[in-house]
């Protein structure tokens, strides 16, 4: 992470560098959305906000060009269509390729002919991902989208970040031909698995951005510099138990003592943090050591980390180290950032998403905690990464809804087994995954004691599910819902 913090500074200065190759590509901005676009290929039917989520991500890369403006138009009619056919099954992804394979011209668009081409485009990835390798897959995408042609003309007045655009392409692209070439019979359920496993265990995804035929600053880590030596070294980042030293991890496998020479078979806590820090303290000479005639120490110290005390051995204190201007930190901090956001020059259309948009608890504290989640989840209607607290919440709240309805119709209470039986359709409705399917019907067994309970002292409800219509101020709409009417006495 230190590393692609310096090689960011680098390239918003357009400082050349070079490093040994062995760099985390996975948070490149080509390599996020190649993985999207596998992401996309990948995710099962019955996975459709998960699958809408990816086609909205794939649709608002840079490479298609495509006006938000148009994305926002077709959204709308999305969700048209979805409040037009409640229950009939209405996704973003189908509703896509059906509007552009077809001659419906519903929609009016400023660029009509860039979305058709990226419909096209994805029409294409589909139909490969379920015939092709990984490797097939990727370069097949690339040519369609105009990927490459997209960087070399978006960055033509920038040498330093085009080659590294075009570098984290290739690296990613190269990794997949490799694990193709190793493992011919991979299909993208294996690599995309490989990808999760990767992600949810903070392994890198390696690749050669940049490599040492290239002039420039070269970045190395500690261990990687050993037997060089250079005019000038910078060290950065020196903060205590961050990085010189380093907090002590304890073993998460624990090996035998008598591999560890060193060790040999001590058990004290103690003698042991006193062993790790000898080895931070033997690198740290090692760094230092790789200058022949200038030596830089960095550190910002802040409320929860102070510099390192090697500083502090080499007499080098924050008394006597240079401190950059008050102003100029200031004036850093409050930079605004050259990003254009996407919304900008839609603001008819989103008027028009809002026009008759109604208010109810959920969207209004969306609204006060983040405009922005409201923008994304109540107007656009952006699917969400599901959460399990949240299905399981829904799957009981359709069950109970279905079992306290029969309550009222025969006037006996159900069993717990006609609960199950609907909460167990309502998780497949959800779209639950396996993983999350399981874990919602192993609570199964602390809500039927509740139920079990709550049956005994059961009460008829009046209604279920009655709506509640208000008006605020200047016809502003406000709705919810009782989930159960009943009486509390009867006079």
């Amino acid at each position: 992470n230190d590393i692609l913090k310096i090689i960011d500074a680098f390239l918003s200065a357009g400082i050349p560098y070079a490093t040994d190759g062995k760099e985390d590509i996975s948070g490149e901005r080509r390599v996020k959305q190649l993985l999207d676009v596998l992401a996309l290929a990948h995710i099962e039917g019955k996975e459709s906000e998960e699958k809408d989520l990816a086609l909205y991500r794939v649709l608002t890369s840079d490479y298609f060009e495509l006006s938000h403006a148009d994305i926002l138009r077709f959204l709308r009619h999305v969700n048209s269509r979805k409040t037009e056919s409640p229950g009939g099954g209405v996704t973003f992804l189908e509703e896509f390729l059906r509007y552009f394979s077809s001659s419906d011209s519903a929609v009016k668009m400023e660029r009509p002919d860039k979305i058709m081409r990226a419909a096209d485009c994805i029409q294409k990835l589909l139909t490969d991902s379920s015939a092709r390798s990984v490797h097939s897959i990727l370069m097949n995408f690339v040519k369609n989208s105009g990927l490459f042609r997209y960087i070399l003309k978006a960055y033509a007045d920038n040498k330093i970040l085009k080659i590294r655009e075009l570098r984290s392409l290739g690296s990613f692209i190269n990794m997949v031909k490799t694990s193709d070439m190793a493992r011919p019979s991979l299909r993208l359920g294996e690599f995309m698995a490989e990808m999760k496993t990767r992600k949810d265990h903070g392994l890198p995804i390696e690749g050669s951005l940049v490599t040492l035929t290239q002039t420039g600053v070269r970045v190395y880590t500690a261990h990687g510099s050993k037997g060089l030596e250079f005019h000038s070294v910078i060290i950065p980042f020196c903060l205590q138990n961050k990085n010189w030293p380093a907090k002590i991890i304890p073993d998460r496998i624990q090996f035998p003592f008598d591999l560890f020479r060193t060790k040999g078979k001590l058990n004290e806590k103690s003698i042991l943090k006193q062993l790790a820090l000898q080895d931070e303290t033997r690198l740290f000479y090692v760094a230092i050591t790789r200058a022949r005639a200038n030596l830089v120490f960095t550190a910002s110290p802040s409320e929860d980390s102070v510099s390192s005390y090697y500083l502090n051995g080499l007499d080098i204190s924050g008394d006597n180290a240079e401190e950059g201007a008050e102003e100029d930190v200031i004036s850093k901090s409050l930079d605004q950032t050259d990003l254009e956001d996407p919304f900008i020059g839609s603001e008819e259309i989103l008027q028009d998403m809002i026009r008759d948009l109604t208010l109810n608890p959920t969207r209004l504290n969306n609204y006060i905690a983040c405009p922005r989640k409201f923008l994304y989840n109540d107007v656009v209607k952006l699917p969400g990464a599901k959460k399990k607290s949240l299905v399981f919440g829904n799957c009981v709240h359709k069950a109970l809804e279905r079992t306290y309805g029969q309550y009222m119709d025969r006037r006996v209470f159900p069993p717990f087994k006609f609960f199950e039986k609907t909460f167990r359709t309502e998780l497949i409705f959800q779209g639950a995954d396996k993983d999350m399917a399981r874990d919602c019907l192993n609570k199964m067994k602390t809500v039927k004691e509740w139920f079990d309970k709550s049956a005994k002292e059961a009460v008829a409800p009046i209604s279920l599910e009655k709506k509640l219509l208000a008006t605020i101020g200047e016809n502003i709409i406000f709705t919810g819902k009782y989930d159960k009417v009943e009486w509390v006495d009867e006079l």
